[in-house]
């Protein structure tokens, strides 16, 4: 009796697998535009945060980049959008969120997307935002699109470039 209980007892704990501790990233993200805005037509899609966690401000950490924020000026050129910094686990499978700034204007914000983050020696970062552009009565008229799939270098300040859109983006283990 005392064997085969021996035998059961090792025979869990080998099959069973504790689930790995998920690691907590602190995420800061910059959209910016560079030049003009652009004359888009095609507005954002009315599910545009399909099923993703929005990212409220009880979620929202102190930024780290606000000098490189400052340094974006419409004198250079350029028009912060949307900064903001946060910590989340990171795992597989990964799980989107959802960031917006701006008064809400039915299912639309000014500025609005999804970012996805999957764990690795290097985060992939599915990114995806539209800046909206709306009517007298708050009807949405149209969107330039922002919309990106890349490696992270980590603790790395990432640059990523999309027509006249722009991310900065750093994920850092805490």
């Amino acid at each position: 009796m005392r064997l085969s209980y021996c035998i059961a007892l090792l025979a869990v704990l080998v099959c069973s697998q504790a689930p790995a501790a998920e690691q907590h990233y602190r995420v800061e993200l910059i959209l910016f535009r560079q030049g003009p805005a652009l004359a888009a037509s095609q507005p954002a899609p009315a599910g545009w945060a399909n099923g993703a966690r929005l990212l409220g401000k009880r979620d929202w950490r102190e930024p780290a980049l606000l000098a490189l924020a400052a340094r974006l000026t419409p004198d250079a050129g350029y028009q912060v959008l949307l900064h903001r910094a946060w910590r989340q686990p990171i795992s597989e499978p990964a799980r989107p969120l959802a960031l917006v700034a701006g008064p809400r204007h039915y299912e639309h914000y000014p500025v609005q997307g999804t970012l996805r983050l999957h764990p690795g020696r290097y985060q992939v970062i599915e990114a995806e935002f539209w800046i909206n552009r709306f009517g007298a009565y708050g009807e949405l008229l149209g969107s330039e699109r922002f919309a990106s799939r890349r490696r992270l270098e980590p603790n790395r300040l990432n640059f990523l470039d999309n027509q006249g859109l722009g991310l900065l983006i750093r994920v850092m283990p805490l």
